[in-house]
């Protein structure tokens, strides 16, 4: 007797292709998705002596989002556990060493790239809050679905118009960058960073 047919597997669902980055997109901060996010967890990468592995709260519905970052020489771990931090939400996931990086965590680096620390949004900040600058490009602009931060077009001349001012203020093109449903006056910053640059 002829063995019975076996069923025909069910493919996995295909992941839909995010459209290419358009080149004559306007270059401005809108184009990323920047949230609040906190460190829930952290630990060394077991691969890489220089890199954190992260679990973020971002306040998304699927729970926190795994993030990879090279912040082991600059951030203690009991420091970094526990603080809040930006991220762009919309950063192509990519792996690091054999771990998945879900989001790129904002750092503010000095003048002379000694110091790194994270940029930290206003202490009563929600996870997932949206972070903004108000001139032209609020919270009504939307975000692109993805960018690849390393092949982007836009993200290196959006992050060369992102600075650490000389009072700590986290700024671009010179506003302060806010975040959605903090005061007026309020605004991400660097701990100690004065007149740096931000990536």
């Amino acid at each position: 007797a002829a063995a019975p047919a076996s069923a025909p597997k069910a493919k996995p669902a295909k992941k839909p292709k995010t459209p290419p980055e358009d080149p004559n997109a306007p270059v401005t901060l809108s184009r990323l998705d920047l949230r609040v996010g906190i460190v829930l967890e952290a630990r060394r990468h077991p691969g890489a002596e220089k890199l954190y592995v992260e679990r973020i709260d971002l306040g998304e519905a699927g729970g926190p989002r795994q993030v990879v970052s090279g912040l082991v020489d600059h951030v203690p771990l009991e420091k970094f556990v526990g603080s809040r931090v930006v991220c762009v939400c919309n950063a192509r996931a990519s792996a690091m060493r054999g771990e998945e990086s879900h989001a790129m965590l904002l750092a503010a680096t000095s003048a002379g790239g000694e110091k790194v620390e994270v940029v930290a949004p206003p202490a009563g900040a929600r996870p997932g809050a949206r972070v903004f600058v108000p001139a032209g490009e609020g919270l009504s602009a939307s975000p692109d679905p993805e960018l690849d931060l390393r092949k982007s077009v836009a993200w290196p001349a959006i992050r060369d118009e992102l600075r650490i001012d000389g009072e700590g203020r986290a700024t671009y093109k010179g506003q302060l960058l806010r975040v959605e449903g903090c005061s007026e006056g309020e605004g991400c910053c660097a701990e100690t960073v004065r007149g740096g640059s931000i990536g």
